[in-house]
């Protein structure tokens, strides 16, 4: 079918529209299960209506049997090489990213479709129709667009009921099962074969070890491992342990433990190939080979697909995951076959549920689960490639919309690094770059190991020698700032500041508290207590000598490197609590509780 193009207004597709897009070079359409619904046109840019082709134009194709024709809004056209232009559009269905729907709650698949339509806030041309039965529980909180709400976020459409989306122009369908068994054999390795493929056959666990544990016992088996029937058809085993302790309450007999782990590798499909094959008919249909694939020409996506491995001797049952037809051949260009899976938000997820989960430090674990939480919490979101004008791709985004315009959260993966970006792609916080630079709003880590720490503007640094640069340092009751030292402490007799040097048995201290201050030395002891005393002594053996000025006088005579003090009793004041003190000729005066001298 030729392309037909019509205005971005348009609501009705009956007529030609502005008309046919005659000229085109190439148009191929793309449909993933669950995923991507996009239309690439090659066209000249001398061609017929080239000059009526705009952003958020309408174009009509034929999609093949079962599809019909669809409609595809544009949102990009690339800059012409060569004479001519690569045009990019996403399904009718794309324009649910554009119409927000209000929170609302049902109680089955049915109901939530018509809450979708019923609480949109802008004015909804679709309609939604599904054979699901399933009764469940589907809540939203917050306004956000329908088709997110369909799938791509955590509590969508698809995340509460399951099934597989099937989207006509202004139709939306949830099927149960959207494709079907036509009764198609692929005889993989006779004439077919693929990479990716033949990756997953190398790659494929053949055997388990099963056992049981608990504190006081291990259970396993005497011949240790149970091994699929066709391991031996593979180059070597792979063989992995398989924990069974939580299928038993108590501790299993190894016959037990034997019926498990063959029950397990049956139902598993240990033993067999995970599914990833693209069958080109472009490099196909003019060979011999032809013969074996002529009958995929027509499932549909969605369809079931047995696929025979003949040298392994096993086959398994795949479904058809994406689509590539050519409009203007009408035919496929390529189908790709593989294992079922909703999304890649899914597969991730899985990926990490299954992981060991290590033993950390509390800090590090608390950040482990919130990332654990936020990974496997996810069951949507969208990826796009980018390409260039020859159609070889040079970037990956992932993110929470269907476009950069309306995503906030996006994972950049490019030539020059990767980076994750909360503000829809205006500032990159978390990021490593071909020069080798990383960057981040958080690290948490159980070991971190570098030569040096610098802040950037100089008020912290740690260099490779140990030595540390800081404006302040703290801890719980202290700071040093500046040329500055705070200490605060609970009880005025704790000693917060003791700075002493030892030689044998002799100690030469000073230690400090809020009430005291103590200075030992030479056998001599100065204490200076918050109460206004002086305490001045002398120790030698046995004989102390000792005197405390107070402010209302000498408490007792006393003695410093042997001479004599004597006081005048005539200067005291009480009242003024002063006392003059003369000692070795030094005029001292204690007033107030001070102690000066001239």
């Amino acid at each position: 079918m030729i392309p037909v193009l019509y205005e971005p207004t348009a609501t009705s597709f009956d007529t030609n529209g502005l008309g046919s897009l005659a000229d085109a070079i190439e148009c191929i359409v793309e449909e993933e299960r669950n995923g991507a619904y996009t239309l690439t046109l090659s066209y000249p840019v001398d061609g017929l209506h080239y000059g009526d082709i705009t952003l958020s134009s309408l174009i009509k194709v034929f999609c093949g049997e079962g599809r019909g024709e669809q409609v595809f809004r544009v949102y990009k056209i690339t800059r012409p090489m060569s004479g001519r232009v690569s045009i990019m559009a996403q399904h009718l269905s794309y324009q649910l990213s554009m119409i927000p729907t209000m929170p609302f709650s049902a109680s089955s698949a049915n109901a939530a479709l018509a809450g979708l339509k019923s609480n949109a806030a802008e004015a909804c041309p679709f309609t939604f129709w599904t054979d699901k039965a399933t009764v469940a529980n589907y809540t939203q909180t917050l306004p956000e667009s329908i088709r997110s709400r369909l799938g791509g976020v955590q509590g969508s459409i698809l995340d509460v009921y399951g099934g597989e989306f099937e989207f006509d122009n202004y139709t939306v369908r949830l099927w149960a099962n959207r494709g079907t068994d036509r009764g198609v054999t692929l005889r993989y390795g006779k004439n077919i074969t693929d990479l990716t493929q033949e990756q997953n056959i190398e790659n494929t666990i053949t055997g388990v070890v099963p056992y049981w544990s608990n504190d006081a016992a291990t259970v396993t088996l005497p011949e240790k491992v149970v091994s699929a029937p066709s391991a031996s058809s593979y180059p070597f085993p792979r063989t992995i342990p398989l924990d069974c302790s939580s299928a038993f309450e108590e501790q299993p007999s190894v016959a037990d433990l034997r019926a498990y782990a063959q029950t397990y590798v049956a139902q598993t499909g240990i033993g067999v190939p995970k599914v990833a094959i693209n069958v080109s008919f472009v490099n196909l249909r003019d060979t011999e080979e032809y013969a074996d694939v002529a009958a995929l020409e027509r499932v549909e996506l969605c369809d079931y697909v047995t696929v025979i491995y003949d040298k392994l001797g096993v086959d398994t049952r795949a479904q058809v995951v994406k689509t590539t037809w050519d409009v203007l051949a009408e035919r496929y260009k390529s189908i790709d076959i593989g294992d079922v899976r909703t999304s890649l938000a899914q597969t991730i997820a899985a990926t990490v549920t299954e992981a060991a989960e290590a033993v950390t430090p509390s800090a590090l674990q608390s950040a482990v689960q919130k990332a654990t939480d936020l990974i496997t919490g996810v069951t949507g979101g969208y990826i796009r490639f980018n390409r260039n004008a020859d159609g070889q791709p040079y970037e990956m985004l992932i993110m929470d919309h269907e476009t950069i315009e309306t995503s906030t959260n996006i994972w950049r993966y490019n030539s020059a690094g990767w980076g994750f970006s909360h503000d829809g792609g205006a500032n990159y916080t978390t990021a490593a770059t071909i020069d080798g630079g990383i960057i981040a709003d958080s690290i948490v880590a159980g070991t971190l190991t570098g030569l040096a720490i610098n802040n950037g503007n100089g008020t912290f640094a740690v260099d490779s020698g140990g030595n540390v640069t800081a404006n302040s340092l703290s801890s719980s009751s202290a700071t040093i700032t500046g040329g500055s030292i705070n200490i605060d402490t609970t009880s005025d007799t704790v000693q917060v500041i003791r700075i002493g040097y030892t030689s044998g048995s002799s100690v030469t201290q000073a230690t400090y508290s809020p009430s005291n201050i103590e200075l030992t030395g030479n056998g001599g002891l100065v204490s200076n207590h918050s109460a206004g005393s002086l305490s001045v002594a002398q120790i030698s053996g046995s004989t102390i000598k000792q005197s405390t000025v107070t402010p209302d006088g000498i408490a007792s005579g006393g003695y410093i490197s042997g001479e004599s003090y004597s006081t005048r009793d005539s200067s005291r004041s009480y009242a003024g609590k002063s006392l003059d003190i003369t000692v070795n000729g030094v005029a001292l005066k204690f007033v107030n509780g001070l102690l000066v001298w001239a």
